[in-house]
């Protein structure tokens, strides 16, 4: 495979209604903190008025949350299943779009200077936790060949370097074994992840186009407080926030 090594890139960030509250600071860090980020593109169920951005409501993509929810049958499946379909398809299809794309989830902050390009290369990020076993049963339901790189390894967290042509690739191989669109098999059933797909793949297939790099990362940040610690990103979880104390 032959890529583009231009060494900017711009961002994508699916935004859900339970992270219209942080975007902006998730904005605002990608801005100030990720070298060589060119524009930054918030996918939303509803136009939001953000700045340093621009925004697509998520109509415009091909498939559609309620045919998400009819093959799905929950609400929290179409919803997580949509933002990674937007996510895998957004640096195919915004017009002008780079070929290099960082894709990021809407609760994760960068409060360090971060590169995702180095000397011709994609700098990628894991972790050395326990794999989640539906994320691998559904890569190999995508395409048999598609196998995780190392045992004990992820690469899901929170942000990935994604290429154009790779996400290509990624998708024929799929679609000619199933011969219907990509995001139709993708959504065939639950328990995917847009991150361990792609970095397994471009592990396995491509390891000198990749360095892995380690970033100080924090997985459990609360909204309402400063980031305590050296870390080089943060993300805050809506489903772990602590309610407010009342008096």
């Amino acid at each position: 495979m032959r890529y583009s090594k231009q060494m900017s890139f711009d961002a994508v960030i699916p935004c859900g209604p339970k992270d219209e509250d942080i975007i902006q600071r998730c904005i605002e860090g990608a801005r100030a903190n990720m070298i060589g980020l060119r524009y930054i593109f918030v996918v939303a169920q509803k136009k939001l008025d953000l700045s340093g951005a621009v925004v697509f409501e998520e109509s415009v993509f091909p498939f559609k949350r309620d045919y998400l929810l009819q093959k799905l049958g929950s609400d929290d499946h179409a919803s997580q299943c949509m933002q990674q379909l937007v996510k895998l398809y957004a640096p195919l299809l915004i017009s002008s779009i780079l070929e290099n794309v960082v894709v990021l989830d809407a609760d994760m902050i960068f409060y360090k200077r971060v590169k995702f390009l180095e000397q011709g290369r994609f700098l990628m990020d894991k972790v050395m936790i326990q794999q989640t076993e539906s994320h691998f049963v559904h890569m190999n339901y995508l395409h048999p060949t598609f196998k995780a790189w190392k045992k004990m390894t992820s690469g899901s967290v929170s942000h990935a370097l994604f290429n154009r042509k790779v996400l290509i690739e990624i998708m024929d191989k799929v679609e000619i074994k199933h011969n219907k669109s990509f995001w139709d098999v993708y959504s065939d059933r639950a328990g995917g992840s847009e991150y361990e797909i792609y970095f397994h793949y471009i592990m396995n297939t491509y390891p000198a186009l990749v360095r892995i790099r380690p970033l100080r990362w924090n997985n459990f940040g609360q909204r309402a407080s400063p980031p305590r610690g050296d870390w080089d990103c943060v993300t805050y979880h809506w489903q772990i926030q602590k309610k407010p104390a009342f008096l």
